[in-house]
């Protein structure tokens, strides 16, 4: 992105993403871009039909911005090979592009929250732009729907995109704190070289023996957990039909066939409807993973149970994730502090800490965000190709394999 920005058509558009930092859930209203660019409402129109035609430009600059660095990537390796060397420099050269340019990053998360089906709007796009995939993990029908070829690489992709948007965030949550971190340059390099190469403990790997023992401690059922509240489904059930900007409390009772004066005698606002109750889905998830963790041995063990168990959770309770989006999009965030208070999970102990140098501080709260991350994206895209239970469990063995070894291996 220019940081000379030399018309007003530029500062619209730019205005799009420096917004989706702020607004990640909400709409982003023709009002609140005049007032960032500094002009009226009526000049925007002088530059775009209607408000389709701004996202439409927004979105074509954001494609061209990532095609022109992957095209520059494509430059470093060759079509059948690819370098440790040309890897970690493209590695970092996304994440540098990405760390400079939050709003570029805010807007995907947008778009991905919205719909899991946005990553193919950006293979259809990219391909028109002539780039190349690396990776064949899937392919693009005629009706141009992504269409899975090879499982393996997909899950590869996806825990790659979901660790690097965790970073990035991570990074961006740090920043707003005022906490003093390395250069971007720096926190390419190590969280890219974390990336390609994980934390390194070949002699702490678990092998498929033990992983077997402990995946029976790890599937849940039904029965285990109370039932789903049902203003928390009504919830999810708007959320899933009107989207992020259509949520009201009319609209949640009407689901439910009850006045919207009742569902206040309850809660005084849907933040506080919605934060009470996933509070409560939160805190049986932990109390779930505290008691069965106590099979695992040594922290790894506690890791991979802990990622299985989450998955498994949350194909019982999919509500949950969607709902919890919203949430912590709307600011409304539950810290892992707060949810897991006097609850041992996943205690990472200091070697784990230090083993994890991503270029950024790391804590036992930010392991766990990262660690509920990677299973919950690994459902959603899952289920959006109709990934099985039983391939979702392997998936999410292959990721933990790729925290222990890295990911260099399935592509040198």
């Amino acid at each position: 992105m220019e940081q000379n920005l030399h018309t007003t058509k530029d500062q619209i558009v730019e205005a799009v993403f420096t917004l989706s930092e702020e607004n990640l859930f909400d709409r982003i209203s023709l009002s609140a871009i005049a007032e960032q660019v500094g002009i009226s409402k009526a000049a925007i129109f002088k530059h775009f039909k209607n408000k389709d035609c701004l996202m439409a430009a927004a979105q074509d600059k954001l494609f061209d911005d990532i095609a022109s660095l992957l095209l520059e990537n494509q430059k470093l390796y060759s079509d059948i090979y690819i370098s440790q060397e040309g890897l970690e420099s493209a590695i970092s050269r996304i994440i540098s592009f990405f760390t400079e340019r939050k709003g570029y990053l805010f807007y995907v998360v947008k778009k991905f929250a919205s719909s899991p089906h946005f990553e193919s709007v950006i293979a259809i796009e990219l391909q028109k732009r002539n780039v190349k995939r690396t990776l064949l993990s899937y392919d693009i029908s005629d009706k141009g729907e992504l269409q899975i070829i090879d499982r393996r690489l997909y899950v590869l992709e996806t825990y790659t995109i979901a660790s690097l948007t965790f970073f990035l965030l991570s990074r961006t949550a740090y920043e707003k704190k005022g906490v003093k971190l390395l250069s971007v340059q720096q926190f390419s390099e190590k969280s890219g070289n974390f990336l390609l190469n994980g934390l390194g403990t070949k002699e702490l790997s678990l092998t498929e023996e033990r992983k077997t023992e402990l995946d029976k401690f790890c599937i849940l059922t039904a029965d285990q957990f109370p039932p789903e509240n049902r203003i928390f489904s009504a919830f999810a059930s708007v959320l899933d039909q009107e989207g992020a900007a259509g949520i009201t409390v009319e609209h949640i009772a009407e689901k439910l066939s009850m006045a919207k004066s009742s569902l206040y005698s309850y809660f005084k606002n849907k933040n506080e409807l919605v934060l009470t109750l996933v509070t409560k889905e939160l805190l049986n998830l932990v109390d779930v993973i505290e008691e069965r963790q106590k099979y695992a041995m040594t922290s790894y063990e506690r890791i991979y149970m802990y990622l299985q168990i989450c998955l498994s959770y949350f194909i019982l309770r999919p509500a949950v994730i969607p709902v919890g989006g919203w949430l912590r999009f709307r600011k409304k965030t539950l810290p892992p502090s707060f949810v897991l208070k006097g609850k041992n999970i996943a205690n990472a102990d200091y070697n784990l800490l230090k083993l994890l140098d991503i270029g950024l501080p790391v804590t036992n709260a930010m392991l766990l965000g990262w660690f509920s991350t990677l299973p919950i994206t690994m459902l959603i895209q899952g289920r959006a190709h109709e990934f099985t239970d039983l391939q979702l469990r392997e998936a999410v063995k292959q990721i933990y394999k790729y925290i222990e070894d890295g990911v260099k291996g399935d592509i040198v």
